[in-house]
């Protein structure tokens, strides 16, 4: 008799959700989609057609990118708040009391460019539903559904619309004088009721899409950053959950020779640790209102983190926990509760520099963790590792939003596009854009049971859904900062991409 591959899992509840099976999904930042009904940037409703189109292929799974509030900066992963959707997601022809809406739409017809114009985006769509907000808002701030929502997030809601409240209206925020903001914020209070107000309908759409995507035995997976900016809500509302004068960075490797000083706060699971579980188990839980997996973000950060005195070089960090003895055992008691504390599915980003143990861990654990197929080799020249050595619980994927797609890699990195496809026993004398196909296609067969992958991948191959030039087609490159990092539109619209045959028979081709 076949024992049971995930009885004796700790993440047994999780796999029995989402099936110990093969799965195959696309990764995209909601912010690059446009539809006819958009308004400059991609927004929460958009998904579903996506989701409608996702039924005619073996795909199951929509990967995002974080949605949480920026205030209006392009970075997804610099949020205000853990909790706050952003809502410049707004699907703003759909909100409710639609006899009460200003004019629709707020760009002119065809309104389009290459790349997103958030501050315009934002200052529009933000005087739109100020101007609805001052028509709906007294009918519909005492229907049961908003009371509702502001009572079962009182625990971040309310400092999170102060917070934001402030900022807007101080123009420049000073932390310091966070209390008697707090002690005066009645002086705030129609702004306050503006922010949860976005709050309450942003819920609302994104719960909309859960939903259906439920009906279609679709999966969404999100995004959870581990680390959390100093400048947000959460961080100054719980500045004692966190280590004073520290922030978080990476030694210096291989890949740096003067390491990275990224300075986001570092959690005080040592001394705090109760308190800090207490903070990630509402913040997981108001995930899972939206999400059925999750990307958690710098996973080994959860083991060990490297910690920088606040203003010092990243060279003169140090590991907390200090003694190395520690790692597995705390990393591991985290993640077990979050394993029992939520029934979202965790998919580790365990890329880089990561102790041979800490993958043990989580293997132990049944989390699969992250294999781009262009790092899995012998070091950093040699051999590429065969896609049937992956274990099982692990997700395959081409490519990720901070590297170049898979064509844009074989352009910039011809010597290992090559090499790779040595390793990988494909005919070099074929066109490269059969090798590339015949890369995209074994990255569905390796032996992961998750394999995702960016959408512009499927697109690169069908010319008129993709952009000419391929390195135009990649969101973020965390070295050029006069790269337009995360302001990256896909060429088609929604309705192009759930419509065209051609990349329905390259999503069915790859995924047989």
């Amino acid at each position: 008799m076949v024992s049971d591959p995930i009885s004796n899992l700790p993440s047994k509840k999780q796999w029995q959700k989402v099936g110990f099976r093969p799965h195959h999904g696309i990764v995209l930042p909601l912010f690059s989609l446009h539809s006819k009904k958009s308004s400059g940037i991609g927004e929460f409703l958009d998904l579903i057609p996506l989701i409608d189109w996702l039924k005619g292929t073996k795909f199951d799974v929509i990967q995002l990118l974080p949605l949480n509030d920026t205030g209006g900066l392009p970075s997804p992963y610099s949020a205000l708040t853990a909790n706050g959707l952003n809502p410049i997601h707004l699907s703003l022809h759909d909100l409710p009391l639609k006899n009460l809406h200003p004019p629709y739409p707020i760009f002119p017809p065809g309104w389009q460019k290459e790349i997103i114009d958030y501050e315009k985006v934002a200052k529009l769509k933000t005087q739109f539903l100020k101007e609805y907000f001052d028509k709906c808002f007294p009918s519909l701030s005492n229907s049961p559904e908003y009371l509702k929502f502001t009572q079962n997030h009182s625990s971040w809601l309310e400092s999170y619309a102060l917070y934001r409240a402030a900022r807007e209206h101080l123009g420049v925020f000073e932390r310091e004088k966070w209390l008697l903001i707090k002690k005066n914020k009645n002086n705030l209070q129609k702004e306050m009721d503006f922010f949860s107000f976005l709050q309450f309908l942003s819920f609302k759409q994104l719960k909309q899409v859960k939903e259906y995507a439920e009906e279609n035995q679709i999966f969404l997976k999100g995004d959870i950053p581990i680390l959390l900016s100093s400048d947000s809500a959460d961080v100054l509302e719980n500045e004692d959950l966190f280590i004073k004068g520290k922030v978080a960075g990476a030694p210096p490797d291989q890949f740096s020779e003067e390491g990275q000083y990224w300075g986001f706060p570092v959690y005080d699971w040592e001394h705090k640790f109760e308190k800090v579980l207490d903070f990630w188990k509402k913040r997981l839980k108001i995930a899972s209102e939206f999400y059925h997996i999750y990307r958690l973000d710098h996973l080994v950060g959860l083991f060990r983190i490297w910690a920088i005195n606040k203003g010092d070089p990243a060279t003169k960090g140090v590991f907390l926990p200090s003694d190395e003895s520690l790692w597995i055992p705390t990393g591991t008691k985290i993640l077990s509760e979050f394993l029992k504390a939520s029934p979202l599915f965790p998919i580790a980003e365990d890329l880089g520099v990561v102790p041979d143990s800490v993958r043990a861990a989580l293997l132990n654990l049944g989390i699969p963790g992250t294999k781009v197929l262009r790092w899995e080799r012998e070091g950093l020249h040699g051999k590429f590792h065969p896609l049937n050595s992956f274990s099982k619980i692990s997700m395959t994927t081409v490519s990720t939003h901070d590297t170049e797609t898979l064509k844009g890699w074989a352009i910039a990195h011809p010597h290992d596009f090559k090499r790779y496809c040595h390793d990988e026993h494909l005919d070099l004398s074929e066109s490269s854009e059969n090798l590339l196909f015949q890369i995209l296609e074994a990255s569905h067969k390796s032996s992961s049971l998750f394999h995702i992958n960016l959408l512009q991948e499927y697109l690169s191959f069908v010319p008129h859904l993709s952009k000419k030039d391929p390195s135009k087609e990649r969101i973020n490159n965390p070295a050029d900062f006069s790269y337009p990092n995360w302001c990256y539109r896909f060429k088609p619209s929604v309705e192009e991409i759930s419509s065209d045959k051609d990349l329905l028979a390259i999503m069915n081709a790859v995924s047989k």
